[in-house]
């Protein structure tokens, strides 16, 4: 079946929804003969008049619907403006008949990889659709036939699905290779508007950078532009302006944001956000450094007050060695050697007190970095005790503890061994003033005392119970 093309019709204007576009009268008649002007456009459903003038009074629409030779001027095109448009001109040399044909073409966005919709827009029952790109089928439908017919890119595969109830092609897997116009035949009639397929790439976030003295701020955005990518500003969350720059005055109030947004038709981002504190900053304060060294190393901390944007890095001697807000320093020997921390941020700079080398490793003067390290030294420290020191006190406060222990358990040994002695010895001294009372309470005629089994001599006795509770005390202390 063979098709034209929106090129290859009668298309005497071609414009693009949005577009603001002119349809030529022709003929170039005088001005004088432009007093009886009508413009009608006929559409589907009759004929409507765009713009009237009799008598050199304008009776519908206005004097900017036309120029000064007659032309009919259309603004904001939409689809539905396609069409013929015919004029009438009346005049003294009778009535000049001019017809045109004017095209519409609607921009349709799909992002690459996802699904897109070209939709002819129609309201009319369908019984015959035909979707073609340039002179190529695409894609068919009619209801007596009843089945969908796909050709070209919708011919492999479910690449394309046609809806004959709307007339609406969905293009699945969009490629950069389908961009072009479309045109949609419905129910036999010549289309007079097209689609033109845009893939796009969804767009980079952008970065934002200042150039800022102490009153303004000009920002920058930078996204990867693209054809049909846009900049715009954002203050707080109200659009203020389009274009890539913005230049922003001190205001005072610290929480006040901008955001840079950059977009195509289908895609957005935005850059993060600036507030009038990072864009004009208090300055920074005086950094100070701690240190923690051993004999060949220290490590080197640089504390300031931090806010956003602030940054930290090194100097020896003038030269920058490093970023960070720490840095180790081996021993080389170079007394003069210096370090010095820079705190910094946008707008100001501020440098610490620069430490030596003779600063950090005070005894280097004179000493063989081959020779072994000696006590004297004092290379290690703690909190202001000399690690040696603290190893002396240490040793002493062991010894001193052992001692004591010692001394504890020789008092125990002979207290315990005197109370032994105490105990028998008041066992003895009870033995014999049983004996005495026993003698006395005797009757006459009874058993004598020698005649009673009796106790060993008490003397030995407590003799030998005091040698017992000696062994048992020495035993005790070993």
């Amino acid at each position: 079946m063979s098709r034209k093309s929106l090129s290859q019709q009668q298309c005497d204007v071609t414009a693009v929804v949005g577009d603001t576009v002119t349809i030529p009268l022709g003929g170039g008649p005088h001005p004088r003969d432009l007093k009886n002007l009508v413009w009608k456009h006929e559409t589907g459903t009759g004929s409507l008049t765009a713009f009237r003038r009799s008598g050199g009074r304008v009776s519908r629409g206005t004097e900017r619907d036309v120029t000064g030779d007659g032309s009919l001027v259309l603004r904001d095109v939409q689809m539905s403006h396609s069409g013929q448009y015919s004029a009438r001109v009346a005049n003294t040399d009778g009535v000049r008949p001019v017809t045109v044909t004017l095209c519409v073409t609607k921009p349709v966005y799909g992002l690459l990889g996802a699904d897109v919709e070209l939709d002819p827009d129609v309201s009319e029952t369908l019984f015959d659709i035909s979707w073609q790109r340039g002179r190529y089928i695409v894609a068919t439908w009619n209801r007596d036939i009843a089945e969908h017919d796909y050709y070209g890119r919708c011919e492999t595969g479910e690449q394309c699905d046609l809806n004959n109830s709307t007339g609406v092609l969905v293009m699945k897997g969009l490629k950069a290779e389908d961009e072009g116009r479309y045109l949609a035949e419905i129910n036999g009639k010549t289309p007079l508007t097209g689609l033109d397929l845009i893939p796009l790439k969804p767009v980079s976030k952008p970065n934002v950078t200042t150039s800022c003295n102490e009153t303004q701020c000009i920002l920058t955005c930078v996204g990867e532009e693209a054809k049909h990518t846009k900049y715009s500003w954002k203050e707080n969350d109200k659009t203020v302006k389009e274009g890539n720059t913005l230049t922003v005055q001190k205001s005072g109030e610290q929480s006040k944001s901008y955001t840079c947004v950059f977009s195509n038709p289908k895609s957005e981002e935005h850059s993060d956000p600036l507030t009038e504190m990072d864009l004009f900053p208090d300055p920074v304060s005086k950094p100070s450094v701690t240190t923690s060294c051993s004999w060949t190393q220290c490590i080197l901390t640089c504390v300031g007050e931090e806010t956003k944007h602030t940054k930290y890095s090194w100097k020896e001697n003038n030269e920058t060695v490093k970023e960070g807000n720490t840095l180790t320093v081996q021993k080389s020997g170079e007394q003069s050697k210096s370090y010095t921390c820079v705190f910094s941020n946008p707008k100001s700079e501020e440098h610490s007190d620069p430490l030596t080398e003779m600063d950090l490793f005070p005894d280097n003067k004179g000493y063989d970095m081959d020779q072994e390290p000696v006590l004297e030294r004092h290379s290690l420290t703690m909190d202001g005790w000399t690690y040696e020191y603290f190893v002396a006190i240490l040793v002493a406060a062991v010894a001193v503890t052992l001692l004591m222990m010692m001394l504890y358990y020789c008092r125990r040994f002979y207290f315990k061994r005197d109370d032994r002695r105490r105990t028998y010895m008041n066992s003895f001294y009870d033995a014999e003033s049983r004996d005495t009372i026993y003698k006395a309470d005797e009757p006459p005629g009874s058993a004598t005392v020698d005649s009673v089994p009796r106790d060993p001599n008490p003397q030995d006795q407590m003799r030998q119970g005091a040698a017992d509770a000696d062994g048992e005390n020495l035993m005790t202390l070993v």
